[in-house]
C-alpha cells in the first residue's frame, strides 16, 4: 500500500477525533467557519437582489429558502460540535434575518398570486355575463318581444329571454313547508333564514360548492345571504325578476361605490361611472340611512345606496 493510502485514513481518525490540524495556516474549525460565512455573504447578495425585482418567480424564492435552510443547518451543525468563534452570534442573526426576508418574499408571492385568482375569478364572471347580456338586450330589442312587451300593463314574455343562472325559484318543496338558508354550505349548519315553497326571484350569488356530492349554491332573500341545496331550485325565467337600473346624482369625475355590505363604511368591492347603466338589483335592504341595493354590475356583487340609482324600462337599457 501506498503512502498516499495510508495517509488518507489517518487524516479522517484525525479529523474524526476533532484533533485540530492545520491547512494554509488554519484550523479545520476556522476554514468552515470562514467557508460558512462566504457562503452567508454569497446568498445574502442573491436574496437583496431578488427582493427589489419585481418579477422574481416561485421557483427562484424556493432556491432562496433552501440555500438559508441549508444555513441554518450548518450553523446548527457548528454549535453541536462544540465550535464557537466569536462571530457565532452576529452571524447566527445574519441567517434569522435572511430567513424573515425569504418568508416576506413568499408572503408577498402568495398575495400575488390571491390577486391573481381573483382577477381570473372576476374575469370568468365577465365572459359568462357578457354573451348573456348581449342576447338578453338584442332578444328585448327583437320585434317579436317588442310586440309581447307592454309597459303600461306590464306583460312580458319569457319565451325571447335566457336568463341562465341569476334567479331561481323554489323547487321540489312540499306545499306550506320551506326552504332552509343555511350559514354554511353543510345540511347541519346553523338556519340563518328560510323561503317559501313556491317563491321565485330568489338571486344567485355567483357562489357554489358540493358536499357529499351534493351541490350547494349561495344565494340572497330578503336581505339574507346564505347557502341552499341546489337540488331545491330550478331555473326562474320569468321577467319581473330582473328590474334595471342606471346611476343619477354622481359627477362626471366621480365613480359610484359598489361596498361589501349595505353601509357607507364598509369595505368597496367595486365602482360604477357616472353614466353607468343596466346595473341589475338583486335585493334590497332598509338601513337608517336609507334604502340599499345589492346589484350585479360587470360581473361584480356590491351595495349601492338606492338614492344613487334610477330604474330603467328594458327598451332604454338595451341602448346602454
Amino acid at each position: 500500500m501506498s503512502h498516499k493510502k495510508l495517509l488518507i485514513p489517518i487524516i479522517l481518525l484525525l479529523f474524526i477525533s476533532e484533533i485540530k490540524i492545520t491547512y494554509a495556516g488554519l484550523p479545520l474549525g476556522a476554514m468552515a467557519w470562514e467557508l460558512i460565512r462566504e457562503t452567508i455573504s454569497e446568498v445574502a447578495s442573491d436574496i437583496i437582489r431578488d427582493f427589489l425585482r419585481d418579477n422574481v418567480t416561485k421557483e427562484e424564492i424556493l432556491v432562496l429558502r433552501s440555500r438559508v435552510s441549508d444555513l441554518e443547518s450548518q450553523l446548527l451543525s457548528v454549535k453541536e460540535k462544540g465550535y464557537n468563534p466569536s462571530d457565532f452570534s452576529s452571524v447566527e442573526q445574519t441567517v434569522i434575518r435572511l430567513i424573515r426576508i425569504v418568508n416576506a418574499m413568499e408572503s408577498r408571492f402568495s398575495l400575488l398570486e390571491d390577486r391573481v385568482t381573483a382577477l381570473e375569478k372576476r374575469v370568468t364572471a365577465l365572459e359568462q355575463d357578457i354573451p348573456f347580456v348581449k342576447q338578453t338586450i338584442a332578444q328585448w330589442n327583437g320585434e317579436g318581444l317588442q310586440k309581447r312587451y307592454s309597459i303600461s300593463t306590464n306583460r312580458k314574455s319569457t319565451s325571447y329571454i335566457n336568463v341562465g343562472k341569476i334567479f331561481f325559484r323554489i323547487a321540489n318543496v312540499n306545499v306550506n313547508d320551506v326552504l332552509n338558508i343555511r350559514y354554511l354550505s353543510d345540511p347541519r349548519s346553523k338556519k340563518i333564514g328560510k323561503i317559501s315553497y313556491n317563491q321565485g326571484c330568489v338571486a344567485y350569488l355567483n357562489q357554489s360548492t358540493y358536499y357529499k356530492s351534493k351541490k350547494w349554491v349561495k344565494i340572497t332573500y330578503q336581505n339574507i345571504q346564505g347557502w341552499v341545496n341546489s337540488e331545491f331550485l330550478q331555473k326562474d325565467e320569468n321577467p319581473n325578476c330582473f328590474n334595471f337600473y342606471k346611476v343619477i346624482n354622481v359627477d362626471y369625475n366621480d365613480v359610484l361605490n359598489m361596498r361589501q355590505s349595505p353601509t357607507f363604511h364598509s369595505n368597496k368591492v367595486g365602482t360604477i361611472l357616472p353614466n353607468g347603466c343596466c346595473i341589475l338589483k338583486l335585493d334590497e335592504s332598509f338601513q337608517s340611512r336609507g334604502k340599499w341595493f345589492m346589484v350585479r354590475y360587470n360581473g361584480v356583487i356590491g351595495w349601492v345606496n338606492s338614492r344613487y340609482l334610477v330604474q330603467q324600462t328594458i327598451g332604454v337599457c338595451g341602448s346602454c
